[in-house]
């Protein structure tokens, strides 16, 4: 399991983290996770309260819509 911090491992003790111990917790570290993270910041998070918990190898960055019409020859 990884998250957003990097990769660790299961089976090491420092991760067994109690997840009682956050206030809240997001499921997947995608996208939608940093802008959940965002606004749970601008709303007065405080350090600690939040856990983002996913399997992504890195974190998550936004990427720009890339439409049809840019990739088509006029």
């Amino acid at each position: 399991m990884a998250a957003a911090h990097g990769i660790h491992d299961d089976d090491d003790p420092k991760w067994s983290a109690d997840l009682s111990a956050f206030k809240y917790v997001v499921l997947g570290g995608g996208n939608s996770a940093g802008y959940a993270a965002k606004q749970f910041l601008e709303s007065g998070l405080k350090p600690g309260e939040l856990a983002i918990i996913g399997e992504e190898p890195v974190v998550s960055y936004e990427r720009p819509a890339l439409s049809k019409a840019y990739l088509t020859i006029d």
